[in-house]
């Protein structure tokens, strides 16, 4: 049967505001805010380099922390071919605002970016509060 709500797809993109090195030794782009979505990661590193992506709702002692998420995983593991390329997970969304990335030793936050997915339904209007978190 086909679907009867309307289509989820990408309504907006989302760039660093924080590269993070934490006490850990971690590195870990701060979107800014929480949403729901996937990513789009360029890389360019030699054959056989493994990149692995996992995502994040808080930062805690100032390192990266997903022991929330308990058995699930949220990560997204690329296995280089040696040739530049920009990955993009497929049937799949996270929700995150912290994004720890291993396997790059020199990421560009330029590199990254955040790809906020919701419903594909017609604005009709807008919200103004006096909270700037709330807005936001």
């Amino acid at each position: 049967m086909a679907r009867k709500s309307l289509p989820v797809c990408v309504k907006e993109t989302m760039r660093p505001v924080e590269l993070i090195h934490t006490p850990a030794g971690e590195t870990v782009l701060d979107m800014g805010q929480e949403f729901a979505g996937i990513f789009t990661l360029k890389v360019n590193v030699p054959a056989g380099t493994e990149i692995v992506v996992q995502t994040g709702d808080i930062l805690q002692q100032d390192n990266f922390y997903n022991d929330n998420l308990r058995s699930a995983k949220s990560e997204y593991r690329y296995i280089s071919g040696g040739k530049p390329v920009t990955i993009r997970p497929r049937f799949t969304y996270y929700g995150y605002r912290y994004v720890k990335i291993q396997g790059i030793g020199d990421l560009r936050p330029e590199d990254f970016t955040g790809l906020v997915l919701y419903s594909d339904i017609e604005d009709v209007g807008d919200l103004e509060t006096g909270n700037a978190l709330v807005n936001k």
